[in-house]
């Protein structure tokens, strides 16, 4: 007789005889002679079998999930075929089977069907109300370790009630270990696939029997528990619902613990009312006021990088949760993979504040080392240098909702003295809004300089405000530093700065021919604009022609040269005085 032979005799006879066989066998320390028993041992369908396995629980722990997870190695005499069949097995692991037995989860939380007597005999003795407390500790391993769903009724019940201390933390640790895989499971819709048709029933009567629990909160004081319910309800459950709607002491409990937890899983729910198209009133302030940062990390998760309709229109209606408020300090505590969230909450719930341009600024600044680097890996590669990136079509559809700023914020910025450093060479430190409004002002004009066309857009499209047709008229009332900031600003802003005040020095009106004057003397360009400021000189009103004549002597050139000498031979005394003037300032002989 072959040994494959005995162990099928062996598994199906029913004399008792066999069961002290198999666990002499389970029991020598040879590997494989242990490994086979175990196999037969966990599929025979007598109880005592069952409590010989039970017996070296949790020594043997290893041995006897493995041969729970293999099976009997074939189909047993007299057995039907397991549902844990290498068919069964080939299923998509988030979509339970619909075969006979219980349903059980794996040990990576996928759920699936197991047709096994020694987890049915598992239920038995945790349903049975005679089980010794040793016994109890060693079926409830055995139910977090195969996550068997079924048993949560019954462990719900014994984290309540039991006499022992002991029995009740070990079903609540279980209870939420499970709560948390089967909740995080259908909050994700089950990865998009169709459950067991009575799947969701189940899940929904033990969250029925938790919030049940949580009415009797005062008695048992179970925490763990209202966790348990909390992982794992979802956003439509109507016991959650209805619990919300109505000013109840369980609601009370819920509402604080949101407010308080630490659990990913629950911050995860509340967080998640952001993506849904009602938030209930009760819910709205702790969504928007809670501050820490772990509840932050689950709400950026929440928005994530695609934000969804419902989101945007949250953010909008409600503004930015506290939690997320900080601007630049606040990114530079995040990790970048946050980035493209954080740039979607502030462009949506802050489009007029310039300081939710400053933190998609420093998003940019944050990727810009590891974006150079993928376009010169495209190249080199033969390709275009286009760089697919979540983090950059993010920040260019936040900079688009942006609000330009106006030129007043522009006026202030050039206050500052960082206008007149490089960007990189800023302080960290910024000191005033003027300060922030100068890093603000230099970083859009680098950016409008940008290689990717959607960011160059976005950052012209920003500085649109700022312009010589608007900046003309506030100039004679700047400072000298105002004016030389401004002026450079607006020669890499504006291309059309040259022409405009080429065509204010040809104003009809006299005033804004002087502030042309001035504007052009301030930046230098006096050469440039050479022939409209002859004209001045020669024909304007008295007080023109000697605005122009003193800026000829800020210039270098040889025309203005030429033309000084032509004013100081002027018929007219005060223009001839002044054309000296002009002259010794600029080392001319007279």
């Amino acid at each position: 007789m072959s040994l494959e032979t005995t162990y099928k005799i062996l598994s199906a006879t029913t004399q008792s005889e066999a069961v002290g066989v198999l666990a002499r066998g389970a029991a020598s320390g040879v590997l494989e002679v242990q490994s086979r028993c175990y196999r037969t041992l966990v599929y025979r369908r007598d109880i005592a079998s069952h409590e010989a396995v039970l017996a070296r629980w949790p020594g043997d722990q290893k041995l006897i999930a493995d041969a729970i997870d293999q099976g009997d190695g074939g189909p047993r005499l007299n057995s039907s075929t397991r549902a844990d069949s290498p068919a069964a097995d080939s299923q998509p692991t988030d979509l339970p089977s619909e075969g006979n037995g219980k349903e059980v989860s794996d040990r990576s939380g996928q759920t699936r069907s197991l047709d096994c007597p020694f987890l049915k005999s598992v239920m038995q003795w945790l349903d049975g109300p005679d089980c010794d407390e040793k016994t109890l500790h060693k079926t409830i391993e055995i139910v977090s370790l195969f996550q068997m769903r079924d048993a949560l009724p019954r462990l719900i019940s014994l984290a309540t009630s039991h006499a022992s201390h002991l029995v009740r933390e070990a079903s609540v640790e279980v209870v939420l270990s499970m709560a948390q895989i089967w909740g995080r499971q259908a909050r994700r819709n089950y990865a998009g696939l169709r459950p067991s048709p009575d799947m969701e029933r189940k899940r929904i009567a033990v969250t029925t029997m938790l919030l049940n629990t949580l009415v009797q909160f005062q008695s048992h004081r179970q925490e763990g528990l209202l966790d348990s319910f909390l992982v794992l309800v979802t956003w439509n459950d109507p016991c959650l619902q209805s619990t919300l709607g109505q000013d109840t002491p369980c609601r009370t409990l819920i509402l604080r613990r949101l407010r308080n937890s630490r659990r990913q899983n629950v911050m995860e729910l509340l967080a998640g009312y952001f993506r849904r198209r009602t938030i209930p009133d009760c819910v709205l302030s702790l969504l928007l006021q809670r501050k820490d940062a772990t509840y932050r990390e689950s709400l950026l998760q929440s928005i994530s990088a695609t934000p969804t309709a419902a989101t945007l229109a949250n953010l909008k209606e409600y503004g930015l949760p506290d939690c997320l408020r900080g601007g630049v300090a606040m990114l530079r505590d995040l990790g970048i993979d946050r980035d493209a969230a954080v740039a979607h909450a502030y462009s949506t719930a802050m489009q007029q504040d310039p300081e939710t341009i400053a933190v998609l600024l420093e998003i940019v600044d944050r990727h810009r080392d590891r974006i150079a680097n993928a376009k010169a890996e495209s190249k080199a590669k033969g390709g275009s240098g286009k760089v697919a990136d979540e983090v950059i079509d993010s920040v260019a559809i936040s900079l688009s909702r942006c609000e330009c700023p106006n030129m007043d914020f522009w006026l202030d910025a050039f206050a500052s003295g960082i206008m007149d450093g490089n960007i990189f060479s800023e302080l960290e430190h910024e000191d005033s809004h003027s300060d922030r409004a100068a890093k603000i002002c230099l970083r859009l004009i680098e950016l409008s300089q940008n290689d990717f066309p959607a960011f160059a857009k976005a950052g012209t499209r920003l500085l649109s405000e700022l312009t010589i047709q608007k900046a003309i008229s506030a100039f004679p009332k700047l400072s000298e530093d105002k004016k030389m900031r401004l002026g450079r600003a607006l020669m890499q802003v504006d291309s059309s700065t040259l022409e405009v005040v080429k065509d204010g020095l040809r104003h009809a009106v006299m005033q804004r021919r002087l502030e042309a004057i001035e504007f052009t003397q301030t930046l230098g360009l006096v050469d440039l604009m050479i022939e409209p400021l002859a004209v001045i000189a020669r024909t304007d009103h008295q007080t023109a022609r000697l605005v122009a004549v003193r800026a000829l002597g800020t210039s270098q050139g040889e025309a203005s040269s030429e033309l000084l000498k032509e004013l100081a031979d002027s018929h007219q005394g005060s223009l001839r005085d002044a054309a000296v003037v002009s002259m010794k300032e600029r080392g001319m002989s007279v």
